[in-house]
C-alpha cells in the first residue's frame, strides 16, 4: 500500500527543523523568565489583600507565592527564631525590630491599617467620634470582644492601651470576651456573642458578613498602624521576594488595598 504522505525532500526537511526550532524559541520567549517559590509570612489582617493579589502576581511573574498568616507577635517571633521564610509583612514596629536584629534587609511600607469598632448588623451604632464619646460607648456596652493581648493579638494590645488611656480598663476587662483572631472578633459580634468588637482593618473586611462598621477609634487614641514588608536576609528567594514587594506598589495592588479598607 502506498503512503498518502509524499516523501520529504531536503528542503522540506529543513523547513520542518526550522519550524520546530521556531516553535521552541517562541515557547521559551513566552515562558516566565523567573520561577521561584516565595515563602511569605504575614499578619492575619493582610489575608484579604494578599489572597486577592496572589493570582495576579503569579500570572505576571511566573513565581509562586506560599502565603502563611498568624498573629502579629507570634509571626514576629517565628522570623526571629530563624524560620525559613523569604518575606515578612507585619506592622512596621515589628518589622523595624526584626531589622534591628539583623533578620531583614530592605524594608518597604505598603499599607496603613487602623483599629475599628463593629456591631452586629442592624444594631444601633454608638458615637465614638471623640474620646469622651468612646468612653461612654464602651461603658454602656454589655460585652466587648477583641484579640487576646497576651497571645500576640496586635489589635487587642492597641485597643487595650486606648482603653487604659480612657481610664476604664478594669471595667472593660470585666465584660470582655477574648478572641483568637480579628476575624473571630467580627464573627462573634455577628452571632450576638458580643455587643461591640474591636479589630484591625482587614480583619473586619475578611469577616464582614453580619456586622456593621461603627468607625475608627478617635485619632488621639489611635494614630493608625503602618504595615511594612521586609525581605528576610537568610531567605532563599530574595530577588523573587523583591519582585513581589514591587508588585505591592503597583496600581493594581493599590486599588485592592483601598478596596479592602486600608490606605496604601
Amino acid at each position: 500500500m502506498k503512503s498518502s504522505l509524499s516523501p520529504l525532500g531536503p528542503s522540506s526537511g529543513r523547513e520542518r527543523v526550522f519550524g520546530l526550532a521556531a516553535a521552541i524559541a517562541a515557547l521559551l520567549i513566552s515562558a516566565p523568565l523567573h520561577a521561584a517559590e516565595i515563602a511569605a509570612l504575614a499578619a492575619g489582617n493582610m489575608r484579604p489583600i494578599l489572597d486577592t493579589l496572589a493570582a495576579d502576581f503569579e500570572k505576571a511573574s511566573g513565581d509562586k507565592l506560599l502565603l502563611a498568616y498568624g498573629p502579629v507577635l507570634a509571626a514576629q517571633a517565628r522570623v526571629a527564631r530563624g524560620e525559613a521564610v523569604d518575606l515578612v509583612i507585619l506592622p512596621r514596629a515589628q518589622i523595624e525590630d526584626l531589622a534591628t536584629q539583623g533578620k531583614l534587609g530592605a524594608v518597604t511600607d505598603i499599607a496603613h491599617s487602623a483599629i475599628l469598632l463593629v456591631v452586629r448588623a442592624g444594631a444601633t451604632k454608638p458615637d465614638i467620634a471623640t474620646a469622651p464619646a468612646l468612653k461612654a460607648a464602651l461603658l454602656a456596652a454589655p460585652s466587648i470582644s477583641y484579640t487576646d493581648p497576651d497571645k500576640g493579638g496586635l489589635s487587642g494590645i492597641l485597643f487595650s492601651r486606648a482603653v487604659a488611656r480612657l481610664g476604664i480598663l478594669p471595667e472593660v476587662k470585666a465584660k470582655t470576651v477574648l478572641s483568637a483572631t480579628g476575624g473571630a472578633v467580627a464573627a462573634l459580634v455577628a452571632k450576638g456573642g458580643a455587643a461591640l468588637g474591636a479589630a484591625q482593618t482587614g480583619d473586619v473586611h475578611f469577616a464582614k458578613a453580619g456586622v456593621d462598621l461603627v468607625g475608627k477609634l478617635p485619632p488621639d487614641l489611635d494614630s493608625g498602624i503602618p504595615i511594612a514588608a521586609g525581605i528576610v536576609v537568610a531567605g532563599r528567594q530574595q530577588e523573587a521576594a523583591a519582585r513581589f514587594v514591587d508588585f505591592l506598589e503597583s496600581p493594581r495592588a493599590i486599588s485592592v488595598i483601598k478596596a479592602k479598607g486600608m490606605e496604601p
